[in-house]
């Protein structure tokens, strides 16, 4: 959604399912009691125009010399303001207008009896009469409907006004005029130079609509009385040509009072609908009925009133097309009038074919003389409610209870055309139809309608396409607006800007990050939703942005650009410590997930590749390069397996026992397993007869240790003294004592731990030569097995010891 050309705003719908759609009279509730006297009997409109422009439909009457009634609309509560305006005659039409383009709403009014006046608002509803000074006449005449549109396209409102002065009746009858806005705050009459005064006719509305769908706003008028056809004149950029009889349009001597212009049947061009006196006698062999011209694709139009099941043979004033279920057609509401038995109809649009009256589904008293109906949202619900001016009776507001189906609601701000946006064309396409919508200032009978355009969406949950063509020419499409809501649409000619520099793809890394945007703009949407000027990229993705200047009118469109973060790799690291003692056959491999994004892997020992062999011990670099540059990099250490040494500890043969033996590893890794003449053992090892031994050790890492043994035979040989390399090792009173039949003959005695650390050298001993023995406190040593080794002169010494 291009949330910065449109903007969406609350809404106040709800969906009543469960009933049939009706509509009820609330002008008593509200407190509305207004009756329509006029001294002539010639129909007047009025304006269901959101007058304060803030959101919510206001009504404004018309009156006969007397202040002019405002209705504001206080969220649906309709209450009287102080009278602005006081008329001076008999009004015909009133609306509400921004003629100066200023921002708020001017007020434009004709008469029966005395023209047109124009009344400029200075913001604060004060108003001042500036007819004359805005180069309006201000001679008195019969003016009937007047439309305010910008047929030249030049970005300000210009004015058609509809004179109903029948020649011979009035010595010197006003042509209809046509007041060009000059941009200044004045107008100039242009009616006869362009040629579109209609010459001496009376007239009754004008309308501006692009018929044919060139661009153009072509104008079309109504002519009262049965002497007289109607006009329609083709606007090619600007020069205008009467083509009133080529396209069918004439309509000769009837008496139209409504020009009322939709697409009924959604073929996106527009039709009319007029009413007229509907006698069941012909006058010059005419019959005075109603006409619904279906156009005929922009070629002519085609009267196919008769057979759609309108009553066309009934006196009707005004006209007006409203789509009051929301069903995506324009349904038909006619004000009748003469006899005490008419009321007005209301006709259902059977998509496009034909149309059913629904009056069973009003209640209210509607059995008068009604002038014009118009059409606003009273609540705020989406639904069209209907205000009927009434003769003589107070007015109907009729306030539609909806029903399930889906709207939209759009309001227009031009920049380059006019700030209402008035002569705009909308399309809406939703399910499977297409409508068309002009924005008119002044249609049907002297009618205003509200300016907050609801389009029924049926049962689409939102309108594929909404498409508006301003006056200026300039064309705003926007997509997939979602339903039951309310759109702002905004002039914009749309400038592309370049994001990065010509670059539509950015490749990065995993945590790569980039701060993208343009600053010094507004109302920023980007198509991660973001409404931040900067926004700062993490993933892959298309990002854009669109924005716009201060003033609303350029819409800039960033190009998008794609950023590409490759993968993210997982890496696992795998090694192989080399072999026993100081081998060079460690192994490293890496496990490269996803492998196809893999450059290269290089190592800090200059090798390549996952996997890499024949390695000593130490510690190994690598970085690994993808496709896209991006680097990982880590280091994996090798460990020396630890050769290991064995004591082993052994208890002779004897009369009484068997012999045994232990062993005692220093380093190496656990757990050992033992091999005693082949066979695994567990170690002590017992029950061991007299002789010499081999056993083999091997630790977790693979390592070996070879050990030979003798167990002796004590059985028959008494050892009565240690022999001269025996030692003795005494663990008591926080002492360790070593003592040796040769012990001045040591030359180093030194303790290691299991793991083979030296604990205590050859200086850290206390020689005591009374007992020939070397001391140590074992205050500081943790409990476990250590080895003391005494170094002779040729030999060494071990003997193992548990210390705790």
């Amino acid at each position: 959604m291009r949330f910065n050309i449109f903007v969406l705003i609350s809404t106040y719908f709800f969906v009543l399912n469960g009933f049939s759609q009706t509509f009820t009279d609330v002008a008593t509730a509200q407190n509305v009691s207004f009756i329509q006297s006029m001294a002539q009997t010639y129909a007047s409109g009025m304006s269901f125009y959101d007058f304060n422009q803030d959101g919510w439909d206001d009504l404004t009457f018309p009156t006969n010399s007397d202040s002019i009634l405002m209705y504001r609309n206080y969220n649906g509560s309709l209450q009287l303001m102080d009278a602005f305006i006081v008329s001076i005659g008999s009004i015909r039409e009133i609306v509400w207008v921004d003629y100066d383009n200023d921002g708020d709403l001017d007020v434009c009014i004709s008469y029966h009896d005395m023209g047109i006046q124009l009344h400029q608002n200075d913001g604060s509803f004060n108003f001042t009469d500036i007819t004359a000074s805005a180069g309006l006449t201000t001679q008195p005449f019969q003016a009937y409907g007047f439309t305010f549109s910008d047929p030249d396209s030049d970005g300000d409102l210009d004015l058609y006004v509809a004179s109903h002065e029948i020649p011979g009746v009035f010595l010197a009858p006003m042509p209809n005029l046509y007041y060009e806005n000059q941009g200044n705050g004045t107008f100039e009459e242009k009616g006869q130079q362009l040629g579109i005064d209609n010459g001496y006719q009376p007239s009754f509305m004008p309308a501006w609509f692009d018929y044919d769908n060139d661009n153009d706003l072509d104008l079309a008028i109504i002519n009262d009385k049965e002497y007289w056809a109607d006009a329609f004149y083709h606007n090619n950029n600007g020069a205008y040509e009467d083509t009133t009889y080529f396209l069918g349009f004439e309509n000769d001597g009837h008496n139209p009072m409504s020009l009322s212009v939709a697409d009924y049947n959604n073929d996106g061009y527009q039709d009319v609908f007029k009413t007229d006196v509907g006698s069941d006698t012909p006058i010059n062999g005419v019959p005075l009925d109603h006409k619904l011209y279906r156009n005929d694709g922009g070629t002519g139009f085609t009267d196919i009133a008769q057979g759609t099941g309108l009553d066309t043979n009934i006196f009707a004033w005004g006209a007006l097309w409203v789509d009051y279920d929301n069903d995506c057609f324009e349904d038909l509401m006619i004000a009748t009038a003469l006899g005490s038995g008419t009321e007005t109809l209301l006709y259902k649009n059977n998509v496009g074919a034909s149309f059913t009256l629904m009056n069973d589904s009003i209640t209210a008293n509607m059995v008068h003389t009604a002038y014009s109906p118009v059409k606003g949202d009273l609540n705020n619900d989406g639904f069209y409610d209907i205000v009927i001016l009434n003769e003589m009776a107070d007015p109907n507001i009729l306030l539609n209870s909806g029903n399930g189906n889906h709207y939209i609601k759009i309001d227009l701000v031009g920049n380059f055309s006019n700030i209402q946006a008035i002569g705009s064309k909308i399309e809406v396409y939703a399910n499977g139809e297409h409508q068309t919508q002009t924005v008119f200032c002044g249609s049907g009978l002297c009618m205003q309608n509200s300016q907050h355009k609801i389009f029924g969406l049926g049962t689409a949950t939102q309108a594929d396409s909404v498409i508006v063509s301003f006056s200026s020419g300039l064309i705003i499409k926007n997509y997939n607006l979602p339903a039951d809501s309310n759109y702002v649409i905004y002039e914009q000619v749309t400038d592309y800007i370049d994001m990065n520099q010509g670059v539509d793809t950015v490749y990065a890394c995993p945590g790569d990050e980039f701060t993208i945007g343009i600053p010094g703009l507004y109302n920023y949407e980007w198509n991660t939703g973001s409404q931040d000027s900067m926004i700062v990229v993490q993933n892959s993705g298309w990002y854009s942005f669109e924005a716009t200047n201060l003033e609303m009118d350029t819409l800039f469109v960033s190009n998008p650009v794609f950023y590409n973060y490759e993968w993210q790799l997982s890496i696992v690291e795998g090694a192989t410590d080399p072999g026993c003692g100081q081998a060079s056959d460690g192994t490293i491999d890496l496990i490269l997930t996803p492998v196809q994004i893999v450059d290269n892997v290089s190592w800090s020992n200059g090798d390549s590749g996952q996997n890499i062999n024949g390695l000593p011990a130490g510690t190994y670099s690598y970085t690994v390069t993808t496709n896209l540059s991006c680097t990982y990099s880590g280091s994996i250490s090798l460990q020396n397996t630890p050769v290991f040494t064995t004591q082993v500890m052994t208890q002779p043969y004897s009369v009484t026992a068997m012999g045994t033996a232990d062993f005692f590893m220093w380093g190496g890794v656990d757990p050992y397993t033992f091999v005693l003449d082949g066979d695994t053992v567990s170690v002590p090892v017992g029950g061991l007869a007299p002789g010499n031994y081999d056993m083999l050790i091997i630790d977790a890492s693979g390592c070996t240790d070879t050990v030979s043994f003798t167990i002796e035979n004590t059985s028959t040989a008494h050892i009565s003294s240690l022999d001269e390399t025996s030692v003795l090792v005494n663990v008591q009173n926080g002492q360790i004592r070593v003592a040796s039949p040769n012990m001045e003959d040591v030359q180093r005695i030194e303790l290691f731990d299991k793991m083979g650390a030296k604990i205590l050298g050859h200086e850290s001993w206390e020689f005591d030569a009374h007992s020939q023995s070397s001391i140590h406190r074992i205050d500081e040593l943790a409990t476990g097995i250590y080895r003391i080794v005494l170094t002779f002169e040729n030999f060494q010494k071990t003997v193992a010891v548990w210390i705790q």
